[in-house]
């Protein structure tokens, strides 16, 4: 079986080692102009593909340098699966803390999805029919990039550039203050004591911007929402995906949440080389028909 890789800008032929239908494969694609290390993707393509649904692969690692890639071993399976189920695929790689400060991630986003709507109709996808799908806080990423419209604004974009949402084993609320009475004063005592997110976000402004539940309109495109069954309770994820597929559902916008049963956090993605993965084969049917697979019972 041949597969296919970009090599000194050329296409060169590879064996493919998945055992998964004929591929072709262009690796580290610079996704917009000047890129750095970080802004490159990687392509997949069933062989002969046309007109073909496209999944973005957002990959997780808490934003930060030290966590995953997209060439990780629990998400080097996501793409070779969904292409085996006649999906392009691109995944890409974005720039993290803490050499990179916030807005750099939801902005590098944006700008492969561009790339996409640019280019991705060359190679075989339908650049109408783009959905982004990640885990973690790439889940983070998807979800606040396809409903604060600033970032593929930036790009150029209009938020109907996201035709659906995977968000799969992430918070959807961050940090939300709604009806809670939160006083500034006290938020701006919690943010200036966190570690974490202090030097993250910068200000706190950006950090309460970065709230995705917070940006559901009646404009926001289908969403479906995955929770492995260890990470119901501890964080909320359960709680915080009903909540959000509740506010999506008040504005007449089709979501939906699943529980992933006997699956962990890290077990998520795992499965996707595997023709007969349920978590797999869920995901490539949203993203074929997402409205179907998120309508209400």
């Amino acid at each position: 079986m041949t597969n296919w890789t970009l090599a000194a800008g050329a296409l060169l032929p590879v064996v493919v080692i998945t055992g998964l239908s004929a591929q072709r494969v262009e690796r580290n694609i610079p996704y917009r102009p000047n890129a750095s290390a970080e802004q490159h993707l990687d392509l997949y393509a069933p062989a002969g593909a046309a007109q073909a649904p496209v999944v973005l692969f957002i990959h997780g690692g808490s934003l930060e340098e030290a966590g995953e890639r997209r060439s990780s071993p629990m998400y080097a399976p996501v793409c070779p699966g969904l292409v085996a189920r006649a999906i392009v695929c691109a995944t890409l790689d974005y720039r993290l803390a803490p050499s990179f400060q916030w807005p750099a991630m939801p902005e590098d986003v944006a700008a492969a999805v561009r790339w996409l709507e640019d280019s991705v109709a060359s190679r075989g996808g339908d650049p109408h029919r783009i959905v982004l799908v990640g885990h973690s806080s790439g889940c983070f990423l998807a979800a606040l990039v396809a409903l604060d419209s600033i970032y593929l604004s930036q790009s150029g974009l209009k938020t109907d550039a996201i035709a659906g949402v995977v968000a799969m084993g992430c918070t959807l609320a961050p940090w939300d203050t709604a009806g809670k009475g939160v006083n500034p004063e006290t938020l701006a005592q919690r943010f200036a004591r966190d570690d974490t997110d202090r030097p993250l976000y910068g200000t706190l402004a950006w950090r309460l911007r970065a709230n995705p539940t917070a940006w559901v309109g009646p404009a926001a495109p289908p969403f479906l929402v995955l929770v492995a069954e260890s990470e119901r309770f501890f964080p909320s994820l359960l709680e915080e995906g009903a909540h959000f597929v509740c506010r999506m559902r008040e504005l007449e916008r089709s979501a939906d949440i699943r529980i992933l049963p006997g699956r962990r956090h890290i077990t998520t993605t795992t499965g996707f080389a595997d023709l007969a993965d349920p978590v797999a084969n869920l995901v490539a049917d949203f993203v074929r028909n997402p409205a179907a697979v998120t309508a209400t019972p």
